[in-house]
Order: C-alpha cells, then sequence, then structure tokens
C-alpha cells in the first residue's frame, strides 16, 4: 500500500485574530494593512497609567510599526511583531488568562501571543494548508513520507481523510507525517486483527467439526449395541418358541 499526502492551500482561511478568540489583539500601524483589530486609541486597554494617546497618535503613529511597539511595551504592555504592525497583551488580560500578573504568566503570555503572531503571519503570506490523505492500496515503505505541496487529487476514490486549516508549512507537514503514520498504524492493526479473526474463526470451525464427529461416533455405537442386543434377543426367543413347539408337539 502507498499512503501520502497533498498539502492544498487553503484558499478560505480566515485571520486568526477574527476567527478564535486569541489572548492577544493585533495593531496594525501601517494604514496600508486593514487586519488588525485594535486601534491606536485602544492601545490604552492594554498599557498602564503612564500611557499617553497623544503620543501615539502625533509623534509615533507612522509607518514604522516597531517605535509604537516599543512605547506600549515601555507602559507595561507585551507585543510580538509582525509585518506591518504587532500583537499585544496587557495586565488586564493576563489577569483575565492566568489569575495573576507576575514574571511567570507574563511569560506564558509572551509566549502564546508570539505563537499568534506566527499564526498570522502565515494567514497573510499565503501559508495556510490543507492536509489531504490519500492511499492507493499499493506498497510502500514504512519509514518514507511522501508529501509533497499540490492540488487536490483527480482520483477521489484514494483519499482518505482531507482536513484543511493548518497556518504555516512546517506545522501543515508534520500534521501530515502523523497523519500517514496514524493511518498506516490503523491499517497494520485492521490486517491483524483479520487474521485473529480468522484464525478464531478457523479453530471455533474445528471444534464444532471434532463435536459434530463426536455424536455421529456414539450414534453409530449405540446403534451398533442395539443391534448386537437385539439380534441376542432374537437367538433366545427363537430357542424358546422352538421349545415350546416341541413340548407341544409331544402332547399331542
Amino acid at each position: 500500500m502507498t499512503v501520502y499526502a497533498v498539502l492544498v492551500h487553503d484558499s478560505d482561511a480566515e485571520n486568526p485574530f477574527f476567527a478564535w478568540d486569541t489572548l492577544g489583539k493585533l495593531m496594525m500601524c501601517n494604514p496600508r494593512y486593514i487586519s488588525g483589530n485594535v486601534t491606536p486609541s485602544d492601545l490604552g486597554d492594554f498599557c498602564n497609567s503612564r500611557f499617553d494617546e497623544d503620543v501615539v497618535l502625533y509623534d509615533l503613529y507612522t509607518d514604522d510599526p516597531f517605535m509604537v511597539a516599543e512605547y506600549a511595551r515601555k507602559c507595561g504592555a507585551l507585543t510580538s511583531d509582525v509585518d506591518g504592525g504587532f500583537v499585544i497583551v496587557g495586565h488586564d488580560q493576563i489577569m483575565k488568562e492566568y489569575g495573576y500578573d507576575n514574571a511567570k504568566s507574563r511569560k506564558l503570555a509572551q509566549s502564546v501571543i508570539d505563537a499568534e503572531a506566527r499564526e498570522y503571519t502565515s494567514w497573510a503570506d499565503g501559508e495556510v494548508y490543507g492536509i489531504v490523505l490519500c492511499d492507493d492500496g499499493d506498497e510502500d515503505d514504512p519509514s518514507d513520507f511522501d508529501i509533497d505541496l499540490g492540488e487536490y487529487p483527480d482520483d477521489s476514490d484514494v483519499v482518505v481523510e482531507a482536513i484543511f486549516g493548518y497556518y504555516g508549512y512546517d506545522n501543515a507537514y508534520q500534521e501530515a507525517k502523523d497523519m500517514i503514520r496514524q493511518h498506516r498504524a490503523y491499517k497494520r492493526k485492521s490486517v491483524a486483527d483479520r487474521q485473529e479473526n480468522a484464525k478464531e474463526n478457523a479453530k471455533a470451525n474445528l471444534v464444532m467439526n471434532s463435536k459434530r464427529g463426536s455424536k455421529v461416533g456414539t450414534k453409530h455405537k449405540s446403534c451398533s449395541a442395539k443391534a448386537k442386543k437385539s439380534a441376542k434377543c432374537g437367538k433366545t426367543s427363537g430357542s424358546k418358541k422352538s421349545g415350546f413347539v416341541q413340548k407341544a408337539k409331544g402332547r399331542r
């Protein structure tokens, strides 16, 4: 059997910051980008009392998002850069998610918004994929993983399953490997189960045939015993009858 996967571009993928309930929010500083869900006026919701909206609006809100992100960090927020903007999270969001705001929770929050920034970048770069798992029934090398970019297979009979919405090529590739590995294991188990069932059925048939043979043998044995008994009884009856007839003749 040949098990392989095709990575197909997911043209229906959504901006993760609008599709999901993310910890961070997306701030876009370049007017050419309209994919953010935070405006400069909203930044105060993520920063401490040192934040001054006028500084952002009149001094920092330019095509360079890094200056705005740096100012937000100075005002207590956490950020993660993306092309044209940044992902931001602040004290209130950290408290809501983890129940406390300290070095540990901030480290966790930073790792989350970094992952959200990578997912957004994958979406913005068109690197969202669907995985089409295929099996054409031929033999293959279990150690080989055939995974390629391509189109949805024309032959739908070879398609085992298709799952879309994997952000990032590396993520999709690793998931495809896992799907191939799991499908191969499933097929091996199915073959082993069928072989085991065949053995059990053969064993059951052998026992059943053995019991049938035993019953037939017992029946033949019983019939043989009855035949012998009948023969013996017939001989005795004949002797008695013969004696009775002789006596009857004697009386005459």
